[in-house]
């Protein structure tokens, strides 16, 4: 963290240039082996947070999760691998969820599992197409009406899938 805090205030000092986000790509690499690799991943994400504040910038990051998480709908602050606190430093925490199924539709679903200084627990449907490098077309948030239309979509196409594949076994059958 200090060699990062050196980086900014380099680019303040010699550009002129204060960054408005700061994308870490992947914040538990820059945790040092210590004896306790939990504790140096909250120490990490801590100071991640006390930089984002000292310079009024946004900081972003990603983090995995657990295998629990990987099997669950929807996954929560809880499902984070290594150590749960990260989500604790977080002011916004946003989980991207998507099953077979809708990857094979080009949908996913973000869930806002924290929000510090709002209203959380709400999800954001999109579509994507990354043959053509689009992560996000298009997106909306999943009221309750738009939400049952969603899952008469997901069942309208598990039902094409299992009788595409109820088909081609017959035909290999024959």
């Amino acid at each position: 963290l200090s060699q990062l805090k050196v980086f900014l205030d380099n680019l303040r000092m010699q550009f002129g240039f204060d960054i408005d986000v700061l994308i870490v790509d992947y914040g538990k690499i820059m945790a040092k082996p210590d004896k306790d690799y939990r504790i140096a991943i909250g120490k990490i994400y801590s100071g991640l947070r006390a930089i984002a504040q000292e310079r009024n910038i946004a900081v972003v990051t990603a983090t995995q999760i657990n295998k629990e998480g990987t099997r669950s709908y929807r996954a929560k602050n809880e499902d984070i691998s290594e150590d749960t606190s990260i989500a604790h430093h977080a002011d916004v925490f946003i989980t991207y969820n998507q099953t077979d199924l809708e990857q094979r539709m080009q949908l996913a679903r973000l869930y806002c599992a924290k929000a510090r200084h709002a209203e959380g627990g709400f999800e954001v449907y999109i579509t994507q197409n990354y043959a053509s490098g689009m992560f996000v077309i298009s997106s909306q948030e999943a009221t309750s009406d738009w939400r049952k239309n969603y899952d008469e979509l997901i069942k309208e196409e598990k039902a094409k899938e299992e009788q595409r594949t109820s088909v081609k076994e017959g035909a290999k059958k024959t």
